[in-house]
């Protein structure tokens, strides 16, 4: 295939993530393997797809099947491995189903956040094999806990050197701790078998979590390897500070933020201050009043009050006309008294005198009660309203 092959860690401390492998080609599995074989496992690599953005699992150049995209997304460790042009491999179980009659096979491969390792060894340097959990003695190292806290999580690939009757680990120049008991013992062995095979270097991988660091490494017999350096680094910061070299010859040093500061000396908004949460969040606890005078107000809105009922229509009017416009005016003015007004007295009519007068005119006729044509004689009615005011019988 032309790349060279980056061995993966299949596991961490015997722990491994098992990723089931979809179209398999069994024609190629029943031509190397045999079905009554209950489980094998297999090297194999892992090539990148890059049409459906998953893995072609290949064995001895053949493919055998596939790792899902959204399975191999949950690796992006490994794609620094494909972009330095190198072959990740790693193991992968085989098992007969004889309920299906098929081949099952699943990749192993370890937790996202230790899949690869974030360092590089030098050339030639031989790697001991992943196996047993070794722990660290970090109290004996000259690494801060802060320093720790900053490898952690992740994978490393520490020198071994042997001292005396024990053997100490080294990372980037410094020590990392030491060992006791059986386990310093077991290390010395492995150390004096690897060098007598010709290793001019000895390493062995080790994990940092949350500032507990641990070998994982096995006897040189089970087959040591050759772990090529990677061009693409790691971008995640090894230490609390970085040292900046400027075209001028002019230097600059940077230190992370948590690691500068102590925690009681931030600036913290007073616990009378409104607080805001872009998510939507609770108020925290390192926030909250520090007495009871200075509680925290209840933001919950409180519940909208239950609607009024709406008011029952109005019923609607009957459209069918029980009397005629003129009945009503004439039961109306049936009863009509024109009142007297005393600045009216004599023989001359008021302003309003002349308007009710009119009216009432007006209503007779539309009543049909019997008039002198169009032409009325004002004269006439003049007389008989003055006298209906004044109450005098009106001469004819």
């Amino acid at each position: 295939m032309g790349l060279q092959r980056y061995p993966l860690s299949p596991a961490i401390w015997g722990a491994g993530e098992e990723i089931r492998l979809t179209h398999v080609v069994q024609a190629a599995l029943f031509t190397d393997f045999d079905a009554n074989r209950a489980t094998s496992y297999i090297d194999v690599d892992l090539e990148a797809n890059p049409l459906t953005g998953s893995w072609r699992v290949r064995y001895n150049g053949a493919v055998i099947g596939t790792v899902p995209a959204e399975d191999r997304a949950r690796f992006p460790d490994i794609e620094r491995v494909h972009k330095s042009l190198l072959r990740p491999g790693t193991t992968a179980e085989l098992r007969f189903n004889a309920a299906t009659g098929q081949f099952d096979v699943a990749v192993i491969l370890p937790p996202t956040q230790l899949a690869v390792p974030r360092n590089d060894t030098p050339a030639g340097a031989w790697v001991l094999p992943p196996g047993d959990m070794m722990v660290i003695d970090t109290a004996a190292g000259e690494f801060s806990a802060e320093e720790l806290e900053m490898l952690s999580p992740g994978q490393w690939l520490v020198a071994l050197h042997r001292i005396a009757d024990t053997v100490v680990a080294v990372y980037d120049g410094r020590v990392l701790g030491g060992f006791t008991g059986d386990d310093a013992l077991d290390l010395v062995e492995f150390v004096e078998e690897a060098t007598a095979l010709g290793a001019p270097e000895v390493y062995a991988r080790t994990v940092l979590i949350d500032a507990m660091a641990a070998l994982d490494v096995a006897s040189p017999g089970e087959g040591p390897v050759l772990v090529p350096a990677l061009s693409v680094p790691d971008t995640r910061p090894r230490r609390p500070w970085s040292v900046v070299d400027f075209p001028d010859g002019s230097w600059a040093v940077t230190v992370e933020h948590d690691y500068a500061t102590d925690p009681d000396e931030e600036v913290k908004p007073l616990h009378t201050a409104r607080y805001v949460s872009l998510t939507g969040g609770d108020r925290p606890a390192e926030m909250a009043a520090p007495t009871e005078i200075f509680g925290i107000v209840d933001d919950t809105p409180a519940p909208d009050p239950d609607p009024e009922p709406a008011p029952a229509p109005a019923p609607e009017p009957d459209p069918t006309p029980t009397e005629s416009f003129a009945d009503l005016h004439s039961a109306r003015l049936a009863g009509f008294a024109p009142q007297h007004s005393w600045s009216g007295a004599g023989d001359y009519l008021t302003e309003v005198e002349k308007v009710q007068l009119r009216r009432q005119q007006r209503a007779q006729a539309a009543s049909g009660l019997e008039t002198e044509g169009h032409h009325r004689a004002p004269d006439r009615t003049l007389q008989h309203f003055i006298a209906e005011r004044d109450g005098v019988t009106p001469a004819d």
